[in-house]
């Protein structure tokens, strides 16, 4: 993410499907996946998929400007954010804010699959300082 702020675009640019078909990006070698969602140019809103494995867990917390709301697709676990966790299973809806370190642990026995929407806040251009 902060790669891509610091840049000025959508962090999805970077998690595009790859020429061998794979889709999403296996960000700890655990299995755990990241797909971006398609979107159009420049969107409001950016949409995710991450699926954890059976008794793994993301191996850093993310942290971004904006918000994130999360829908619980299928299976259990947990996530943390900031100092706080919570118990997560299929049905579930949690709004965050994503300026909080957070991350996705599944329960032992079942994957967790999720969807994220993130909304952050519009970049408002520098202001000019020609006359």
């Amino acid at each position: 993410y902060q790669i891509a702020e610091a840049l000025g675009v959508h962090p999805a640019r970077f998690l595009a499907d790859d020429a061998r078909g794979h889709d999403g990006h296996d960000e700890t070698g655990h299995g755990v996946r990241l797909r971006a969602l398609p979107a159009p140019a420049d969107p409001q809103l950016e949409a995710y998929e991450v699926t954890v494995p059976a008794g793994c867990s993301e191996e850093q917390a993310f942290q971004h400007e904006g918000e994130d709301v999360i829908v619980v697709l299928s299976g259990r676990g947990e996530l943390a954010v900031g100092e706080r966790t919570f118990a997560l299973q299929e049905g579930d809806v949690l709004w965050i804010d994503a300026t909080s370190a957070h991350r996705f642990t599944a329960a032992a026995t079942e994957r967790l699959w999720a969807q994220i929407v993130t909304a952050r806040a519009r970049r408002r251009p520098a202001a000019s300082t020609d006359n």
